[in-house]
């Protein structure tokens, strides 16, 4: 009796090993294939910024239908021990999607990658003209150059449209270079107005695209933003971005000053620091200035920092070295003064328009200096007692 009941037992046993062996063969199948679809969804996440949202969401809903095939097809002991490793890898699908798009909502809106190296980049010949790069074609301008760019990006200067010619991704970008002694206007495509100061660099695009419109500037512009709320302005310069939406301000950025600075007009903006990532917003009538003890935002007569664009210097209590300075830059030459002399205080109004020598005398004449022409791009700046000059 108990060797038939054994005998008879067998072919079950056998038939259940079996169908162990089969369902565990289709659920190792099934999970591969979950895994797959999961593998799927995940590569899309990660390339994501080259799909459209609802193709990834049809990933997702791929792997949420291939765990409800399974529900259906397999017996609910089996799908229990299939359903908890998927669980998890769904589970940590849906955390890496939704904490990617957390990240996502959290980044800054997208940029159209202008760096402010490029502007080390320039090509940028010994030349007293403005040069403006337009792609692939340069051309030399003269003094108070007036350039001007439609919405479609065609390019005027000087009220002579420059040849047209068919741009690239790379040719959209404009490079203007403002030499020592010459000054430029440019309106760009979206009406915003930048008033070029000597000595500086601008890099553009011909036209904007995107969520933001980003220009670089090294040296001095004044700038009137064409208002859009719905895509903001930046000029990067050197370790600072200027953000706004529209508004005029000026920006000093050159690269051997011994500072930086922001003066707001109108509007509003916001400075950030590269460097220490320190956000300053601006009021009217507020500077800010970044130097080699810090940051600090002053109350100041913003009349006093961008009358230069009106060919007028109006100087309020400054050593007399700086304003030299500056007008270094304005006139494209050279002038010496020692630093006892350079520390001397100067107020009054500066005629730009003028020649660099009627300006040096009208100084010279207020705090009792006296000044020699070396040559035409070189003076020489002493006190009226001094035995520097030969009578």
């Amino acid at each position: 009796m108990s060797t038939s009941r054994t005998t008879s037992r067998f072919p079950n046993r056998m038939k259940n090993e079996m169908n162990r062996k089969n369902n565990h063969r289709k659920q190792t199948e099934r999970q591969h294939e979950l895994n797959e679809a999961a593998e799927r969804f995940i590569d899309r996440i990660r390339k994501e910024d080259a799909i459209e949202t609802n193709e990834i969401d049809a990933s997702w809903r791929e792997v949420m239908r291939q765990i409800k095939m399974d529900e259906r097809s397999l017996r609910p002991a089996a799908f229990r021990r299939i359903l908890w490793p998927m669980v998890s890898i769904a589970a940590s699908v849906a955390l890496l999607w939704g904490g990617y798009r957390w990240l996502q909502h959290l980044q800054p809106e997208e940029s159209n990658g202008l760096q402010p190296s490029l502007l080390s980049q320039m090509d940028t010949m010994p030349t007293d003209q403005i040069v403006l790069h337009t792609g692939s074609q340069r051309f030399f301008l003269d003094d108070d150059a007036s350039v001007s760019y439609t919405e479609e990006g065609d390019v005027t200067a000087d009220e002579l449209k420059l040849d047209g010619e068919e741009t690239s991704v790379g040719d959209n970008l404009n490079q203007l270079f403002v030499p020592y002694g010459t000054h430029a206007d440019v309106t760009l495509s979206d009406g915003t107005r930048i008033c070029v100061n000597a000595g500086s660099k601008l890099i553009y695009p011909r036209t904007f695209e995107g969520k933001q419109r980003e220009v670089l500037l090294e040296g001095e512009a004044y700038l009137e933003v064409a208002p859009n709320a719905k895509v903001p302005f930046i000029v990067k310069t050197d370790g600072m971005d200027i953000r706004v939406l529209g508004t005029q301000f000026n920006v000093q950025a050159y690269r051997d000053a011994e500072d930086v600075s922001v003066v707001l007009v109108q509007g509003s903006v916001e400075v950030n620091m590269s460097d220490t990532e320190d956000k300053v917003l601006l009021k009217p009538d507020e500077r800010f200035v970044k130097d080699k003890n810090g940051i600090r935002v002053d109350e100041v007569d913003v009349s006093e920092y961008i009358s230069w664009k009106n060919n007028v210097l109006i100087v309020k209590g400054k050593p007399v070295g700086r304003i030299f300075h500056q007008l270094e830059r304005f006139y494209g030459c050279r002038i010496h003064v020692d630093d006892k002399t350079a520390a001397r205080l100067l107020s009054g109004k500066l005629d730009l328009a003028s020649d660099v020598r009627e300006v040096v005398e009208s100084i010279c004449l207020s705090l009792s200096l006296r000044y020699q022409c070396i040559n035409e791009h070189e003076i020489h700046i002493e006190t009226a007692n001094s035995n520097m000059f030969n009578p």
